[in-house]
């Protein structure tokens, strides 16, 4: 299982693992045995370490892990810190806004981009400024990294 949970968290970190130090490839195979092989958690973890090549930052993530607040049994449970950890990893306060806002809607509501956008907007969450257009393409952007983190 080991290495079925490495190959698919080589999906999209890929590159990186191919051509790092060996420390690096250790701390991967660490972090996919930790996630227990559970697609989601690998994805997420995967796109929250895409393009991170300190092995300080893989040591830091495996760290952050396996280390919860208090013991948790069960998928439903590993799914949920693997999540906090993707959330944790946001670059700041306004994704993490907008990501919590998306959980307003029911699951499986169709959700349509621009209308979410503005619905951020109107709640003043991506701040205010009379440029429209800034405003909507930063909206874009923090919905962009909200689905490369597979938060969406």
């Amino acid at each position: 299982m080991p290495e079925e949970a490495l190959a698919l968290f080589k999906k999209n970190v890929g590159k990186v693992l191919e051509n790092c130090p060996k420390e690096i490839q250790d701390l991967a195979k660490d972090i996919a045995v930790e996630c227990d092989g559970l697609p989601l958690a690998l994805i997420t973890v995967e796109r929250a370490m895409a393009g991170k090549d300190d092995p300080r930052e893989w040591r830091h993530a495996l760290t952050t892990l396996r280390h919860k607040p208090h013991e948790l049994v069960g998928m439903v449970e590993k799914v949920f810190h693997i999540l906090k950890f993707s959330y944790d990893s946001l670059d700041d306060a306004t994704q993490q806004a907008c990501f919590l806002y998306c959980y307003r809607f029911p699951e499986d509501y169709p959700i349509i981009a621009d209308e979410l956008i503005e619905l951020w907007i109107g709640e003043g969450l991506l701040g205010n400024t009379n440029d429209i257009y800034r405003i909507l393409d930063k909206g874009a952007c923090i919905l962009g990294d909200l689905k490369r983190a597979c938060l969406l």
